[in-house]
């Protein structure tokens, strides 16, 4: 069963602190400029405010007061306003460059945003991709791509919000500069306001968080539900399950959708409270420095529109905390499982040259046991088994016998928990295990092919190969119906191959597989498919192959066991019989017989 990662073993702050480290370890210069250019926008907005009073005096209204000090003669400062045309024109030229800085600053941080998610989604797909495939497949295909996909996205909003409170905090001390300039007591006054605002915000502050930790495990749930009723259709639609699993989607749905619902209104609320409470502030300073403070109207009015420009920037502070709240555990479950997949990364090393130039080496098994967990059940004990006579390899055994385990071991997709494989009479180590699976291909009862042209899907196993080389895999794999297609190579097989029918799905991976020329193919349930002229071809499809290549056929059907030089009998992970098909006693001969009798084809 898949487990991702919980976010609950930082606080908030240690999660901000990670979030706030990795934007800055990641944009680097980049922010310093972000840094420069809000800085500039935040001293022509403090600009702008100053030169309203010059303007003000250019209309006649007083600003006597002297409490403006040195700013009240700008006019003077900058050579005189002779007209009022010259005042706006100055003041519109201000406010057009910290218009044209904010715009500026609004590209830089957007770029700087989405090349921080595209770079966190590469980092995850290349760690993904380097993981050992028994710490993949931990994992349900939905959940990473849910990490990917939402989380990462989420990841990426909290950054923006991040970068953009890097201006806003900039341009906070400006305009408080400007308002203490006016009056300090309404500068202390506007803190104090914005210190009430701030302590309005921290309930809703930890109600965002609480809901964003929710919002991540209910969009799985709901990707999930989407992926498993998609894989399993046939089975639904076969036992009349449709209610059943609408209803249950319903479920998952209304769940996310409930949590989001509660989110926004917790947004609106807060968006409410701090307009009200802002309305509030202005009337209370608007009346404190006429009627208390007895401040001139020119500069009345510019604390007025000081303070219509500070509220506000301290409520955006606000919202943009929230936003990155809900942020951090979407980044906490993209970090952690990033941790997860390097942590579990192959170690590739350069060549292997013991087994690099060997066609067939030699392969043996000695006292192999596994389980998929540390501690759980043995799959697998004591196998052991010496391969180096054999050119075709069958395991057998009935469902559930552990004879999957085995090849995935034998290709080196999963290592044994005890016991060991020999190539060439050397153990296999974590070192030579990533080199060994290189000489090997593997194809599965269902292969996976990409929804790409045949020609896309053999070349994974070989990129640079000629279509004569192609060609001449697909017609030793028996593919031959490829020769047939209107566009040949360039056919394209549709998602997971659903353009063809399983047997001839198994021809194209087997085609690729041969490809790779590997000195151990592995096939899992080769005729699982096919009707017994079907299976008479590929077993013949295989004996031509042993000239080159070691085989090792996984099935629980008996003509694929006498065709084979060595059989290894499994049940419940014991080896019950091995051995070539004559050796055996009629008694594990029949065992083995048995085994097809179960057959549906």
């Amino acid at each position: 069963m898949s487990k991702m990662p919980s976010d609950g073993t930082l606080a908030p702050v240690g999660r901000f602190r990670n979030l706030a480290r990795d934007a800055i370890t990641f944009g680097r210069g980049r922010l310093l400029w972000v840094g420069l250019v809000s800085a500039l926008a935040a001293f022509s907005e403090g600009v702008g405010l100053v030169l309203l009073l010059p303007i003000l005096e250019v209309l006649g209204v007083s600003a006597s007061s002297g409490r403006f000090g040195d700013f009240a003669d700008l006019a003077d400062l900058t050579g005189g306003f002779a007209t009022l045309e010259a005042a706006l024109g100055l003041y519109v030229a201000v406010v057009v460059m910290a218009a044209s800085t904010i715009a500026a600053r609004g590209v830089l941080v957007s770029r700087l945003r989405f090349a921080f998610v595209d770079d966190l989604r590469s980092r995850l797909h290349a760690a993904l991709i380097a993981a050992r495939w028994q710490v993949a497949r931990r994992h349900r295909s939905a959940d990473v791509m849910h990490v990917l996909g939402v989380e990462v996205a989420r990841t990426g909003e909290g950054v923006h919000f991040l970068l953009r409170m890097i201006g806003w905090g900039l341009e906070l001390p400006v305009v408080l500069a400007v308002v203490l300039a006016l009056s300090p007591p309404l500068t202390g006054l506007a803190l104090i306001c914005a210190a009430v605002i701030g302590a309005l915000g921290i309930p809703i502050n930890r109600m965002t968080h609480r809901i964003a930790r929710r919002l991540g495990p209910a969009g799985r749930g709901v990707l999930n539900a989407v992926g498993e009723d998609f894989s399993a259709l046939s089975a639904i639609k076969v036992f009349s399950a449709e209610r059943r699993r609408r209803d249950r989607f319903h479920d998952r749905v209304t769940a996310l959708r409930r949590d989001s619902r509660e989110h926004e209104n917790i947004r609106a609320v807060a968006r409410a409270l701090a307009m009200s409470a802002g309305a509030l502030a202005v009337a209370l300073s608007v009346w404190v420095s006429l009627e208390v403070l007895r401040l001139a109207l020119a500069e009345t009015l510019v604390l007025v529109v000081a303070l219509a420009r500070l509220l506000p920037l301290m409520s955006r502070v606000q919202e943009g905390w929230r936003q990155v709240l809900v942020a951090l555990p979407a980044h906490a479950s993209a970090r952690e499982l990033l941790k997860e997949f390097a942590d579990g990364a192959e170690h590739i090393p350069d060549h292997m040259p013991d087994i690099a130039g060997l066609e067939k080496p030699s392969i043996a098994l000695h006292n192999v046991t596994f389980g998929y967990t540390p501690d759980g059940p043995a799959v697998l004990e004591a196998v052991t088994a010496d391969l180096a006579g054999a050119d075709h390899i069958a395991i057998v055994g009935a469902s559930g016998a552990g004879k999957s385990s085995l090849a995935h071991i034998l290709v080196g997709l999963l290592t044994p928990r005890e016991g060991y494989i020999l190539i060439q009479g050397k153990s296999l180590d974590e070192a030579s295990l990533t080199a060994w699976r290189r000489r090997t291909a593997l194809v599965s009862q269902d292969p996976v092919l990409f929804n790409e042209s045949i020609a896309d899907n053999l070349r994974l196993a070989k990129s640079d190969a000629s279509e004569d080389e192609l060609w001449d895999c697909l017609d030793r794999a028996g593919a031959t119906f490829a020769r047939h297609l209107p566009d040949g190579l360039e056919t394209i097989v549709g998602e997971r191959g659903a353009r063809f029918s399983g047997g001839e799905r198994q021809r194209i991976a087997l085609a690729r597989a041969l490809l790779a020329k590997p000195a151990l193919l592995v096939l899992d349930e080769p005729t699982a498919a096919l009707d017994p002229v079907g299976e008479a071809a590929i077993i013949e499809t295989l004996r031509d192959l042993t000239s080159t290549t070691r085989i090792v056929t996984v099935s629980h059907r008996p003509a694929l066991a006498r065709a084979a030089d060595h059989v290894i009998m499994l049940e419940s992970g014991h080896v019950l019989a091995q051995g070539a098909w004559a050796s055996l006693t009629d008694t594990e001969r029949s065992a083995i017989e048995a085994l097809g009798l179960g057959d549906t084809r």
